[in-house]
């Protein structure tokens, strides 16, 4: 088996044929065309890329990739409007002919979750990108069939490279793609074998030299296929889109603001709060804000939240709970922008947990400093509060340390990520860690938010306090068990 891709071939001249209303500079979500997929391709482990541009596009497509997170080596290659010598002149720039190279135009979305399904490729091959499921015509809509097998060759008289089929636009519900759906019909069973080519070659620049007279990535296939030389390579997750028109890129973004979503996201997160983020995002999008902006954002509700607890009065209790929960809100709009636009650094992960940690510091001090000052507590010695808050706080700010000590010795760059890791704590080490476990989802941002909201609604601030003490007071236990189980483990 091959080692994992590390080279890749984009053609940027797709967009000079009859067929496009494009010219490359369009935005998906705020990203230009050959950054997102120069970034994407990043994500997956490339490390070097070569890009056949047409004579006097080099600054067009060049401004595109002045951008610091771009790590990767460039190497530009002008066409001669003959891809053929343009493989020649790559040929004869890459050292290890052998080596497999990931090849596609411009005009296709190219997205991690779609290119992280390529792997364990043999040597020997070439493949073909396609979508590994079958589909069959029910009014607007394509429903999901019997998988297909993966290993098996194509022949040039079964192929419909060119075939277009009705899109799934109007389903609402594109499963990995749109606008055309290209088919290479394997010949089993014309009703359940259609495979959706997703345009995305995979070969070594060794295998592609042989070949002679092709104008395009589509005639380079065809030219593999008829001599036997192409393998399927199944992929059946993922977010894929071929670019033809501006309704093709309204469609790529829709695509893409269904891979925003953790899978470690609350209920209230997934099905409430996104509903009010995602549109949100859009905006932000449109305004170039970076993640790293947004978390700010999200800083200052939090801190707008928590200024209103320290008065008295049902409107300043609201007012309070409705700014926590859009501080929830927001915090998601960070994690979707930097999914979206493929930010994801080490630092971004760090800046979340620091600054989460801020929020919920400044929104204890506050909550537990109204509480002793204020006329409506039930409790005639308010400065019991006080001494309850200052107990808590001593946990949380003692375990909290302990914890990112134990991140900094793991390289672990996000506190959600040991969060997510205790279940497998909670099993090996049972008793109290399960109990811990099973109340996880009431500690979570998202859940603690729209409770503390509700109960805002309802007036029951003194209620808030002792539930708010008794979820830090776990969180903080909950990490003591974690880093033991942790400690355990390494012993082990």
């Amino acid at each position: 088996m091959a080692n994992k891709i590390k080279k890749t071939i984009i053609i940027l001249n797709n967009y000079n044929n009859k067929e496009s209303e494009l010219t490359g500079d369009e935005l998906i979500a705020g990203e230009p065309l050959l950054r997102r997929s120069v970034l994407a391709c990043q994500l997956y482990g490339i490390e070097t890329f070569y890009l056949i541009y047409q004579k006097n596009e080099k600054d067009k497509w060049s401004n595109q990739l002045i951008e610091k997170r771009i790590t990767s080596k460039i190497e530009w290659i002008e066409s001669s409007d003959d891809l053929t010598k343009d493989m020649e002149n790559i040929y004869n720039n890459v050292c290890d002919k052998d080596e497999h190279m990931l090849i596609f135009g411009i005009d296709t979305l190219i997205h991690p979750s779609i290119l992280d399904n390529i792997k364990n490729l043999d040597q020997d091959n070439s493949y073909i990108c396609v979508w590994a499921n079958s589909y069959e015509k029910n009014g607007s809509h394509f429903t999901q069939t019997k998988p297909l097998p993966t290993d098996k060759y194509i022949s040039n008289n079964i192929l419909e490279l060119n075939k277009i089929i009705i899109s799934n636009i109007e389903a609402n519900k594109p499963l990995t793609g749109d606008v055309d759906y290209k088919i290479l019909d394997l010949g089993y069973n014309k009703k359940d074998c259609n495979l959706i080519s997703l345009d995305i070659l995979v070969a070594s620049i060794k295998k592609i030299y042989q070949h002679r007279d092709y104008d395009s990535l589509s005639s380079l296939i065809e030219n593999i296929i008829k001599k036997g030389q192409l393998k399927i390579f199944g992929i059946n997750r993922g977010v894929w889109c071929k670019l033809k028109n501006r309704k093709s890129l309204s469609i790529a973004q829709k695509l893409l603001f269904t891979t925003v979503t953790k899978k470690t996201s609350g209920p209230i997160s997934r099905h409430i709060n996104s509903r009010i983020s995602k549109p949100i995002t859009k905006v932000l999008l449109k305004l170039k804000f970076t993640p790293n902006i947004s978390t700010i954002l999200t800083v200052i509700t939090a801190f707008i939240a928590s200024y209103f607890f320290l008065f008295d009065g049902y409107l300043n209790l609201v007012l309070a709970g409705f700014f926590w929960q859009m501080a929830a809100v927001v915090d998601r709009c960070d994690g979707e922008l930097a999914r979206i636009r493929h930010y994801v650094t080490d630092f971004g992960g760090w800046l979340d947990t620091i600054t989460d940690n801020l929020e919920y510091t400044v929104l204890f001090i506050c909550f537990v400093t109204s509480m002793y000052l204020s006329k409506e507590s039930l409790i005639q010695d308010r400065s019991l509060y006080i001494i309850i808050g200052s107990i808590v706080f001593l946990l949380l700010a003692t375990s909290s340390a302990f914890l990112f000590i134990f991140m900094k010795k793991t390289g672990m760059n996000s506190q959600q990520t040991f969060v997510h890791d205790f279940q497998e704590i909670a099993d090996r080490e049972g008793g109290i860690a399960k109990v811990l476990n099973f109340l996880k989802p009431a500690s979570k941002r998202d859940m603690w938010s729209f409770i503390l909201f509700l109960l805002c609604l309802a007036n029951l601030k003194e209620e808030i306090f002792w539930i708010f003490m008794f979820i830090c007071f776990m969180i903080s236990f909950g990490m003591f068990i974690g880093l033991r189980g942790n400690a355990n483990q390494e012993k082990e």
